[in-house]
């Protein structure tokens, strides 16, 4: 879910000068569902070659793909440039466990931390605004527990 914050400012500069304020207008709008796929290559270092139990540790990168925002309660609002979809790009280190079973299963359960380097988060400002809104800053990180089941074909 994503949310977006909007404002205004009309300036009077005739009597009471030019920084004076005579109206203006902030609103946020959402959060609105939102869709976002990951894509995350990574390579496994095993310690051990061979055993039930194989701790390892992973490294990798990974590419988020994300959605415009798109909010149908922004009809009736001022047009503002639409903030269309793209690609995030991060760093992934981290370790886990394997474990074999029989017949070439594995099972893992793994910790992966992920940098997000891109995209920096999204601002656009035209000309001289006084009353900037509060702008919601990002960890910039991700940490998360996976667990899964695989099959070795060799």
């Amino acid at each position: 879910r994503r949310k977006l914050t909007t404002g205004w400012e009309t300036y009077y500069s005739e009597v009471q000068g030019p920084d004076r304020i005579v109206d203006s207008d902030s609103q946020e709008f959402g959060p609105v569902p939102s869709t976002m796929a990951v894509l995350q290559p990574r390579l496994r270092l095993y310690t051990l070659p061979s055993g039930p139990v194989k701790p390892y540790a992973l490294a990798g990168v990974q590419m988020r793909f994300y959605d415009a925002f798109d909010d149908s309660q922004l009809q009736d609002y001022p047009s503002y440039p639409t903030r269309e979809g793209g690609v995030g790009l991060g760093i992934t280190a981290g370790g886990g466990i394997a474990f074999d079973a029989p017949r070439g299963a594995i099972g893992f359960i793994e910790v992966p931390w992920n940098k997000l380097v891109s995209p920096v988060p999204f601002e656009q400002e035209t000309g001289r605004v006084q009353d900037t809104p509060k702008q919601e800053l990002p960890s910039g990180q991700t940490l998360a527990i996976r667990a899964g089941i695989g099959f070795r074909l060799f």
